[in-house]
């Protein structure tokens, strides 16, 4: 089942992550070791909430913390099973952890803090824990914006900690590009209770910044 898909920075790739309703995991299946082309992406018609099946094949090469949820996969193999919509908060929805460092296994860095909210969230290079989280909180914990530089960022709360990090969720940033951020706010969930996806980036450093890659979180969807 489809939960996140998301814009990359290079490559105009997309990348898809899902819940295996019969391993009870995270996976991110990657056609033939790459990530996705946006024209079979559309021409499938998958967004969150399709459920697809695949066929595995071989094991990622890449180093973690992307490595515990890759999936390589036979790219002849993709078929949609399912359109309907399931339930992200229900018994049968991906698992959420109680907090965002939990979902990161207590691995979660940062870089500086401005009035009470975490900047550059992320977890170093060849960390041992998941490149996927997901958690579930109130609508006003969830607020999108534009950053000096023009970009779509979210500060998301979890009850602990108020973090800021980049929103790469594709349905987000479509609605964004079109009309702004109130456009990218409209798109969210009509529900009191949301299902907030997070990842990692591939690990890279920021321009003009003279330290070490990390791979910086990101908000992947909200459902």
């Amino acid at each position: 089942m489809i939960t996140d898909l998301t814009v990359m920075a290079e490559g105009g790739r997309l990348c898809i992550a899902g819940w295996d309703l019969e391993g009870e995991r995270m996976v991110r299946p990657l056609p033939d070791g790459h990530h996705w082309l946006p024209e079979v992406v559309d021409y499938l018609c998958i967004v969150p909430g399709v459920t697809i099946r695949v066929h595995p094949v071989g094991r990622s090469s890449r180093d973690f913390p992307h490595r515990t949820e890759d999936l390589p996969i036979d790219s002849n193999s993709v078929r949609v099973v399912e359109y309907g919509f399931r339930d992200w908060v229900g018994v049968a929805g991906p698992k959420v952890a109680p907090s965002i460092s939990a979902g990161f296994a207590g691995n979660v860095c940062h870089n500086s803090e401005y009035r009470g909210v975490l900047q550059g969230v992320h977890v170093m290079p060849g960390t041992r824990c998941p490149s996927l989280a997901a958690i579930n909180i109130a609508r006003a914990q969830v607020r999108l914006f534009e950053d000096s530089y023009g970009a779509l960022k979210a500060e998301v709360e979890d009850n602990e900690t108020n973090y800021c990090v980049k929103v790469t969720s594709r349905r987000l940033r479509d609605a964004w590009d079109r009309g702004g951020v109130d456009a990218a706010t409209a798109t969210l969930p009509v529900r009191g209770v949301f299902h907030v996806r997070l990842g990692l980036a591939h690990a890279h450093a920021r321009p003009n910044a003279n330290d070490a890659p990390k791979c910086f979180m990101m908000l992947n969807g909200v459902l």
